[in-house]
């Protein structure tokens, strides 16, 4: 049996990277700092049952102390503090600004302590920054190292970071460890769609001994893909120890595993974006749709904690569009529901970050369906603004949408693919998003067409690109059609 060096890592939750400060005193007896932390970690997850024990708890241990006085102040002393400044520097990458900001904040407040998701989302950031840094310069050592550091970048929600891991241990000539890599996924992520990606993908390195160990984890692992373990064995039998060109540069699950033929014709051409594009790269961000703006409120919790009061109001500004009054509201309120609500405020804030966190904990603790298909809707359209799309993809290929926000999320994702296929010059990966999106939404933006015209001139297929620019041509005539038609003459 296969034992990979990665599993651990592969397998490691996610865990919140706590900073506490210098201890705060009750009115009547000093509790030391380390009797303290589980106290601010209630708070800072809005765990009310949590927040009541642990009060319970200190009463008891620290008698003479004023619990309710002693909570309010630590409650207050949070509030007081402004984190949008801490927010904008991780939006912008300075990491090691924010983190500055964040221990000057401590010493100025000393009874402050960062929010628990502020810092959770700075460190999958740098974390994530890191990665890619990396990857792009192709240096495995460094790469380690920072998985060492952010064990987090391997879980199954980020299943593509092991995938390009794999890749690049595969483009240094270190197959076995490769191998191994996708061992580790396979014993940790039972995703139907991820098992079957990551054996196509250890298919073009493994040796035949390897696939069938490989085979085997999976069949123990998931005994209800037993047929169709069956025959991607079979049909990807002639392929071991040959690179396997699939779909996708990292390889989201969305299209990990489409093995249909991609239609030959033109796809029809609906004018929904009318922004030319200039060649030959013709397409710009704004030609993608961009997320939509959810201004409906949150469901109500069937059971809130407290602050009840608080989420009504909430809500009532969110009815109105007043984003900044909404948001306030519903950082008063522990309930799950005003987590999600807080999300929702802080995507049309602009602060996506804050929301991508927000969605993250209302969709993993929602009482309800209909609340945690709304949090994971808010967190698809989050990681988009946030222009996390391999994040996002990989959140939707498990979601449970419902048809609309399915449909939404899904153009959204494979436009923003293709798009970035095509930068990086990838022109039939382009071609294979854009097809896919074509079918699930009956039809192209005028971008994406345009798109898919030129991804068929720089292969040189000339004749689908002609095709293709006559049929926009045909329906919105204008210079940009008029100069690619001249291109493919």
């Amino acid at each position: 049996m296969l034992q990979p060096v990665t599993r651990t890592l592969i397998a490691l939750p996610l865990a919140a990277a706590l900073l506490w400060s210098s201890a705060l005193t009750a009115s009547a007896q000093p509790i030391p700092e380390t009797e303290l932390a589980a106290l601010r970690y209630f708070l800072s997850v809005g765990d009310a049952p949590g927040i009541e024990a642990e009060k319970t708890r200190l009463q008891g241990a620290f008698p003479q102390a004023s619990i309710d006085a002693l909570l309010e102040e630590l409650v207050v002393r949070s509030e007081e503090v402004d984190t949008s400044q801490i927010w904008q520097l991780i939006a912008a990458d300075d990491f090691e600004g924010a983190r500055g900001l964040i221990e000057r904040t401590r010493q100025g407040q000393p009874g402050w302590t960062p929010p628990e998701n502020l810092l959770a989302v700075l460190n999958e950031r740098e974390g994530q920054s890191r990665f890619e840094s990396a990857v792009e310069t192709g240096e495995l050592q460094t790469l380690m190292a920072v998985l060492n550091d952010f064990p987090d970048l391997l879980t199954c929600q980020k299943i593509n970071n092991a995938w390009r891991l794999a890749e690049l241990q595969t483009a240094q000539a270190l197959p076995h460890q490769a191998v191994m890599t996708y061992d580790g996924i396979l014993a940790s992520c039972q995703t139907p769609d991820f098992v079957v990606a990551t054996l196509q993908k250890a298919a073009g390195v493994a040796d035949k001994t390897e696939m069938a160990a490989l085979f085997e984890r999976a069949r123990t692992l998931n005994p209800g893909l037993g047929l169709r373990l069956a025959s991607l064995e079979a049909e990807l039998a002639p392929l071991i120890g040959k690179p396997v060109a699939l779909p996708g540069a990292s390889q989201l699950a969305v299209l990990a595993v489409e093995t249909r033929p991609q239609p030959r014709g033109i796809p029809p051409v609906v004018q929904q974006v009318s922004a030319p594009a200039p060649a030959p790269a013709p397409v710009v961000r704004s030609a993608v749709p961009q997320p939509v703006r959810a201004t409906k409120a949150a469901p109500a919790p069937q059971a809130a904690p407290s602050g009840g009061g608080d989420l009504a109001a909430a809500q009532a500004a969110a009815a109105r569009k007043d984003w900044a009054t909404c948001l306030k509201h519903a950082a008063r309120s522990n309930s799950i529901a005003s987590t999600s609500q807080r999300g929702w405020c802080a995507l049309e804030l602009g602060r996506s970050l804050e929301a991508i966190s927000a969605f993250r904990h209302s969709a993993a603790n929602a009482g309800n369906a209909q609340l945690r298909q709304d949090s994971d809707y808010g967190l698809i359209l989050a990681y988009l603004k946030a222009d996390m799309v391999r994040e996002a993809a990989a959140h939707a290929s498990h979601a449970k949408l419902n048809a609309q926000q399915k449909m939404t999320t899904d153009r959204q994702i494979l436009s923003r693919l293709a798009l970035s296929a095509f930068e990086r010059k990838s022109y039939g990966e382009a071609i294979t998003y854009v097809d896919r999106l074509s079918r699930e939404a009956g039809g192209l933006d005028r971008g994406m067409a345009m798109l898919r015209g030129y991804s068929f001139l720089h292969m040189n297929r000339k004749a689908e690109a002609r095709k293709q620019f006559a049929a926009i041509h045909r329906v919105t005539p204008s210079k940009d059609t008029q100069e690619a038609m001249a291109l493919v003459r």
